[in-house]
């Protein structure tokens, strides 16, 4: 999702006003809507209740904790029953600053204060805290672009917060150390400081079995899911059998793959109600009035993007090709760790 603004927030760490010798600071971006583990790839990590297990961990090892998110917590699509469970959990969590960036300007925009470009989490009562000025942060959400348009501005700040690239990052450069936490919660950023605002340490810290989920919030999660969902309903617009006249080898080839069987799987494992799995085991998934309209399976036109409008031979030019990022919408890291487009396309060549 491309970003036509970024956001620059100066950021002052709070500290407890006594004899603290270190600061924590929690770092998450780009969740995405990925609340909780789905285990899609067979491996165990990500969501709140592992997420809510770790801080727990930290605030008994540390003197002062700062939890932080740099934006894009939303999902990338419309659901606003999903945002605000998000916003609740974030709140449960104890965020002390949360950007709003991109994914965050949608319908859901009036449960968040309108305070700057940046929503001060519930939690941030100004009790027993005081401001470290000598160590701002600077917390900025742009792409590759915007980062070296802005890259002047770095130098002020012995720490930036990156995020929207998705990428993991974790590294200095002339005296500004930079991190950025990946996607989707499977990792959190960690900056402990001094008194003096010296960075001392920064990792970046993946959410794995080592820390178990928080049984109290995947049940509070899991209810969610299951009280507010309901069946999909099919699309009659257009469909695989709307291909099958033209294309019937073609057609036949898809029925046996495991494309034709995608919407059947979640039904094996219970979760064919759950928007996220949805988005990639059915083509065409959208939400309209809180419902699910979507086509079962991965059709035609899920990969084919163009395919579904009125075409003859020779005048196909609009239908998109079939390219590595078609595939990786869906399958990623997180969903097919042993995801490689050759062997994948061998599976589903028609």
């Amino acid at each position: 999702m491309k970003l036509s603004i970024c956001f620059l927030i100066t950021l002052f760490i709070l500290i407890q006003c006594s004899q603290t010798s270190y600061t924590t600071v929690i770092i998450t971006s780009n969740i995405n809507g990925s609340i909780r583990d789905c285990g899609c790839g067979g491996e165990h990590f990500g969501g709140f209740p592992r997420l809510n297990t770790f801080l727990k961990h930290e605030k008994e090892n540390t003197d002062s904790l700062i939890l932080i998110d740099a934006g894009d917590a939303f999902p990338s699509f419309h659901y606003p029953k999903k945002n605000i469970l998000i916003r609740y959990l974030m709140n449960e969590l104890g965020y002390h600053f949360i950007l709003k960036a991109d994914q965050e300007t949608d319908s859901t925009q009036q449960h968040h204060p309108a305070v700057s470009y940046f929503i001060p989490s519930e939690n941030n009562d100004g009790k027993n805290v005081s401001y470290l000025k000598q160590t701002p942060l600077l917390v900025f959400h742009g792409d590759s672009l915007q980062f070296s348009q802005n890259a002047h501005l770095f130098k002020h700040y012995p720490l930036v917060i990156l995020s929207h690239s998705q990428e993991l990052k974790n590294y200095a450069q002339k005296n500004v150390h930079f991190i950025q936490t990946g996607h989707d919660l499977e990792f959190v950023g960690k900056v402990v400081l001094n008194n003096s605002g010296d960075i001392i340490s920064s990792e970046l810290i993946r959410l794995d079995h080592t820390y178990p989920e928080d049984i109290e919030l995947k049940h509070t999660i899991d209810r969610f899911f299951t009280s507010n969902e309901h069946l999909p309903h099919t699309l009659k617009t257009f469909s695989e059998k709307s291909c099958k006249g033209c294309h019937q080898s073609q057609y036949e080839s898809w029925k046996a793959s495991k494309h034709a069987k995608a919407f059947h799987t979640l039904e094996v494992a219970g979760k064919e109600t759950d928007a996220d799995c949805l988005r990639c085991h059915t083509s065409n998934f959208t939400l309209r009035n809180n419902a699910k309209v979507a086509l079962p399976d991965v059709q035609c036109i899920a990969c084919h993007s163009g395919a579904h409008l009125p075409h003859k031979a020779g005048f196909t030019s609009f239908i998109q090709p079939i390219t590595k990022n078609t595939c990786t919408h869906c399958h990623t890291q997180k969903n097919s760790p042993s995801f490689q487009l050759s062997s994948y396309l061998k599976q589903i060549s028609h």
